[in-house]
């Protein structure tokens, strides 16, 4: 341990006085929580060391975790061509490459042709809620479609109903947009520029998603602004805050326009099919079980199951639920208190198929055991 020292004059001898050192850190660094991680990372877990762990839970839902689910092999390749090019290994613009960004914009432009929730609409937001809550604090909607962690896909209307609030109290949306065309059959994803005339529309995408690469960190940024409204304060901002990180990595970021440009039909119809398959299997399995009601999901790689308690003999809440499951079962998932959706867990549908009909046949005996009789 470090500690500082103090001279202490006593007679003709200097003795040394240890002081315990203690050094504070800033107001920013004490104030930035990641609220996820914040309630998880304060439980007490543990896990049954008879069991193998599996994990459905925030943090161990990389898609390339189990080896299922990996990048495109002619990303893979492009990625791969770009570290030949000596331009690749030297700092780039800290807002990215006019080749990254050209390839973003006609990528986007090709594909373009908490509030209350409601679960029995496939996660809709309670519109007449949303319009209570806005207030003279109010600066910008954020939307995040399709979502996390319902795994709804918003309808063109109602993205059409939202931006028209939005335009009657003249606020702009930052739309999450990072699972843009991770949707089910039978569900078209919008992008919310698409839809609208009036109200600016700041557009979040990457391709750590749909690509099965969140290791690669590479997303972006897009402005819709058909009056100007972000031009004189939005536009400079964003500039400024980019310059902080030094610019995004050079080589995905090099390797973007040959990503982008490639199509990727078939792989993304296998991957969407697995996912859609496990959605699929899990909602089969666990939709009979006292005490459990999935909501089936319309995109994403994520499910919301409800909970009712009064089915179970000694679980209380959500949070019980999961810490419970983890001890006896080595089965995460995340309790809805960390998305405010109490009531609610909250699986990935990403792992392999047989690891997940395992935990879905650990969460039926979880279930059988702790229930009330």
């Amino acid at each position: 341990m470090s500690s500082c020292h103090k001279d202490v004059v006593n007679g003709s001898h200097v003795k040394k006085e240890e002081l315990p050192l203690s050094v504070y850190g800033s107001n920013a660094a004490h104030n930035t929580t990641n609220a996820l991680r914040w309630i998880v990372d304060r439980m007490t877990l543990s896990s049954n060391s008879s069991k193998k762990m599996i994990h459905l839970s925030s943090g161990q839902c990389d898609p390339t975790r189990y080896g299922n689910l990996l990048p495109p092999p002619d990303a893979i390749n492009a990625i791969a061509e770009t570290l030949k090019h000596p331009s690749t290994h030297s700092y780039t613009p800290t807002f990215g490459t006019v080749a990254a960004r050209t390839a973003v914009a006609e990528y986007l432009t090709k594909d373009g042709s908490p509030c209350k929730m409601e679960p029995d609409k496939q996660w809709e937001v309670d519109l007449k809620h949303f319009e209570s809550v806005i207030d003279k604090r109010t600066r910008a909607v954020m939307i995040n479609n399709p979502s996390n962690p319902c795994a709804s896909v918003y309808t063109r209307q109602h993205l059409k109903d939202i931006i028209s609030l939005c335009e009657k109290y003249r606020l702009p949306i930052i739309a999450d947009e990072i699972y843009a065309q991770m949707v089910f059959p039978g569900n078209d994803f919008h992008y919310m520029s698409a839809l609208s005339e009036n109200v600016p529309i700041i557009h979040c995408g990457g391709i750590s998603k749909l690509y099965c690469c969140p290791g690669w960190r590479l997303g972006w940024i897009v402005i819709h602004d058909r009056h100007n409204a972000f031009q004189k304060y939005i536009r400079p901002g964003l500039l400024s805050i980019s310059s902080r990180i030094m610019g995004p990595s050079s080589i995905p970021q090099a390797a973007l326009p040959s990503i982008l440009s490639l199509k990727h039909k078939a792989y993304l119809d296998d991957m969407i099919d697995l996912v859609k398959q496990n959605a699929d299997l899990v909602y089969d399995m666990l939709g009979s079980i006292p005490g459990l009601t999935p909501v089936m999901p319309q995109g994403a790689v994520y499910m919301m199951i409800q909970l009712d308690f009064d089915a179970f003999n000694d679980i209380g809440n959500e949070t019980d639920f999961f810490q419970k499951l983890l001890d006896e079962q080595s089965v995460t998932c995340l309790p809805g208190t960390v998305f405010n959706a109490p009531n609610y867990i909250r699986i990935v549908t990403t792992v392999p198929t047989e690891m997940l009909e395992d935990a879905c046949h650990r969460v039926i005996e979880f279930c059988n055991k702790h229930k009330k009789i």
